[in-house]
């Protein structure tokens, strides 16, 4: 059974398979949606397999990631 897990197709445009994206959930500390594109490039096509990318991220992050990327702003510093 974790044999056909892993060999799950999630971006059907570039064959991008659940293992590819748990090792980079788990193994490269991916976090977000953007980064898991980043790193794996599934999504880059059609992005119809975006809830899934999302949905991947939930299941295997630990703790979970966040509901929304930080905005730039949220960096800047306070005025003084």
């Amino acid at each position: 059974m974790e044999r056909v897990e892993q060999e799950r197709i999630v971006c059907a445009c570039l064959q991008v398979t659940e293992r590819r994206l748990r090792e980079a959930v788990e193994g490269c500390g991916v976090r977000t949606v953007c980064e898991l594109i980043r790193a794996t490039e599934a999504g880059t096509g059609c992005t119809a397999c975006h809830h899934r990318l999302e949905s991947c991220l939930t299941r295997w992050s630990s703790p979970p990631p966040p509901l929304r990327e930080p905005a730039a702003e949220s960096y800047a510093s306070p005025p003084a």
